[in-house]
């Protein structure tokens, strides 16, 4: 519970007149939500396993939150305060925002009262970890992007880079925000991603395989295909070269009409590694046989 109570805390630092909507049955939920005065919403729809679905949660919002603006947050993120100020700076109708975060080992409850925020960027310098661009913790978003989500399970794989995938399909525009937006993923014991196929974790299971199947191709998208970038300065299309070889490696999944290209972006997704991970010879040639013997599966009963 600390670490939801840090979180929740200084979501409600962001601005005085913020709305914090919280779901679920978890053990203390009603009274930490009495006690930090936010909009508790106990009953949601959930699967046979018990966990909340995404889509319930984000028709729930859509249909009854006050602001226009709103945010999905896990809920052992916590938020400082570079998050408002960027915000403020997007001006676009239609657009999904995003980042990356810090992981931290934080298991002490923070003092709200004091300098909290610079004693986090002292941790997050001493010894956080920036996470890859793989997943994705909070969404920003304007009310009505969403509609006829897939029933994703809360907490499982997949789910967030679908959302990536839906808006860059749509041409909503996908806003990397890490360079100027400082989120903090607080580790413990629990849940830590070095131990995310550990059994009945929330990485495995038919939960996370009904996840996967959901996103279906979508569930490769990522963070790093967003085609903006929020930098200090400005709002401005992603254009590394880096980003130009995925835009390619990617176009099949946004659009099928790009299959034929599927070998070409084999070689490309070889160069890629190549450049970016120095891959030895031999584990480059495994890629190339599993890809190989993957596409000649057969794909019915014989």
């Amino acid at each position: 519970m600390i670490h939801q109570i840090n979180a929740l805390r200084s979501w409600k630092c962001v601005h005085p007149a913020v709305e914090v909507i919280l779901f679920g049955l978890s053990e203390g939920a009603a009274e930490v939500a009495s006690k930090l005065d936010l909009v508790y919403i106990p009953e949601i729809d959930t699967n046979e396993f018990g966990t909340p679905l995404m889509s319930a949660m984000f028709e729930r919002v859509q249909k009854c939150g006050r602001f226009d603006l709103q945010a999905y947050l896990n809920c052992d993120i916590i938020l400082l305060d570079d998050f408002l100020p960027a915000v403020k700076r997007v001006r676009l109708k239609h657009f999904l925002l995003a980042g990356q975060r810090w992981d931290l080992d934080l298991n002490e409850t923070l003092d709200f009262n004091s300098d909290w925020v610079g004693y986090l960027r002292r941790l997050i310098k001493e010894r956080g970890k920036h996470h890859p661009p793989a997943g994705s913790d909070y969404f920003l978003y304007p009310r009505g992007l969403w509609s006829d989500l897939p029933p994703f399970a809360v907490g499982r794989v997949g789910w967030d880079n679908w959302m990536i995938y839906r808006c860059l399909v749509d041409q909503v525009s996908v806003i990397d925000a890490s360079p100027v937006i400082t989120v903090v993923h607080q580790e413990h014991a629990a849940y830590t991603h070095s131990k995310r196929l550990r059994p009945n974790g929330p990485w495995v299971g038919p939960e996370s395989d009904r996840n996967t199947e959901l996103a279906g191709a979508g569930g490769r998208i990522t963070l790093f295909n967003a085609n903006l970038l929020l930098t200090p300065d400005i709002l401005r299309p992603k254009l590394s070269l880096r980003y130009c070889a995925e835009s390619l490696i990617i176009l099949p999944i946004l659009n099928p009409r790009y299959q034929w290209l599927s070998p070409l972006i084999l070689i490309l997704r070889l160069a890629v590694w190549i450049v970016d991970d120095r891959i030895p010879l031999q584990v480059i040639l495994n890629k190339i046989m599993r890809y190989v013997l993957n596409r000649k599966k057969p794909t019915g009963r014989s």
